[in-house]
């Protein structure tokens, strides 16, 4: 079967169920179940099929788009806690392995979680199983940002996104707010120095800012985080490399300096462009500042803590040097073999996120 057929099969498919009924809304529940399943076929049809269905529908009111339509009450509404379902296993999707991750799948993903978070905002009560369990949510204390802050930028290189880790640390801070629930998670995948998976993050960043105001601006700390973390690196690197500052605001021409990181800077920047288009100039420099101020603060506390801990445990410290040596030897070679399979895409892959918006 080829793929205008499956589609044309998905959206047959999608039309004829709708969730009004338990066996129904069983079968959709599965087929979000198969947003993590292991095989990356099954994940990537899964979403396809997702999206189907719910493009079909008003991400503020969950009517259907289409006058006339039959499909007068969807799974989403009918069953409590799947939109976080949803959200949950999609960002499973874009926390796992760099390999796993394909065009196709990506574009899918940003395209559900941008409807996902329009209805997490318009009807966040969908989000939770039950009156409980909101209740339960609601009391708890808001921890997340406290974990994003104080993460270490140099020692975090983590591989893969723990997801039932991630998922619990934001369902106890943040699912008051299921909206701060999702940047908060998707901060968090990005926190990972994989280019690959910064990339999606920073795409569906771009994509919310389709939305409104309204959605974005209250996260804007949470937001900005990610990305003033990654452009920092991009512009260590470029000096590192031997670039001067002055290389860095012309966007290239830096001689030995990788083009790469010239790429990534003004991705980067289009996104922060975009983001702050929507918000407003004041909210965005406010929150800006917020985020370079905590981030400088945690540098310094991070260097004081070096220096003692070289005088009073040294091979500790030696040890923790020679650790650093060996990730950043593996990011290198992470990266070569990213160029050799055209993972990043150079230029081409920024005209993507204009894709991706649209």
């Amino acid at each position: 079967m080829n793929s205008n057929s499956l589609d044309a099969t998905i959206a047959s498919s999608s039309k004829k169920t709708n969730g009004n009924d338990g066996k129904d809304g069983a079968v959709w529940m599965t087929i979000v179940k198969c947003l993590i399943h292991p095989h990356s076929w099954v994940k990537q049809v899964s979403c396809r099929i997702i999206w189907a269905h719910v493009s079909a529908l008003h991400p503020t009111t969950l009517s259907p788009i289409e006058v006339g339509s039959s499909n007068t009450l969807s799974f989403v509404k009918a069953t409590p806690g799947a939109v976080y379902e949803i959200a949950r296993n999609v960002c499973h999707q874009l926390g796992g392995k760099d390999e796993e991750l394909n065009d196709v799948m990506v574009t899918q993903a940003v395209k559900i979680l941008t409807w996902v978070v329009q209805v997490m905002h318009h009807q966040p009560k969908l989000c939770f199983k039950s009156i409980e369990d909101e209740t339960e949510r609601q009391n708890n204390t808001t921890k997340i940002n406290n974990s994003n802050d104080s993460g270490d930028e140099d020692d975090n290189d983590t591989d893969v996104v723990n997801a039932d880790t991630a998922d619990n640390s934001t369902t106890q801070s943040s699912s008051k707010n299921p909206v701060a629930w999702l940047m908060t998670r998707l901060s968090q995948i990005a926190k990972t120095k994989s280019a690959t998976r910064r990339d999606v993050v920073f795409k569906c960043f771009a994509a919310f800012t389709s939305t409104s105001s309204a959605i974005m601006t209250p996260h804007l700390s949470i937001i900005l985080q990610p990305l003033h973390r990654a452009l920092n690196e991009a512009e260590s690197r470029i000096l590192s490399e031997g670039g001067t500052p002055a290389i860095i605001d012309h966007g290239g021409g830096g001689g030995s300096c990788s083009s790469t990181s010239f790429d990534e800077i003004s991705f980067i920047k289009q996104v922060m462009q975009l983001v702050e288009d929507v918000c407003g100039t004041q909210a965005y420099v406010e929150a800006y500042l917020e985020v370079k101020t905590r981030a400088d603060e945690r540098r310094e506390t991070r260097k004081r803590e070096m220096a003692v801990e070289a005088v009073v445990d040294p091979k500790m410290a030696a040890e923790r040097k020679i650790k650093k040596q060996a990730r950043e030897k593996e990011r290198r070679r992470r990266k070569i073999e990213e160029k050799k399979m055209g993972v990043r895409g150079g230029s081409g892959s920024r005209k993507k996120m204009r894709m991706v918006i649209d």
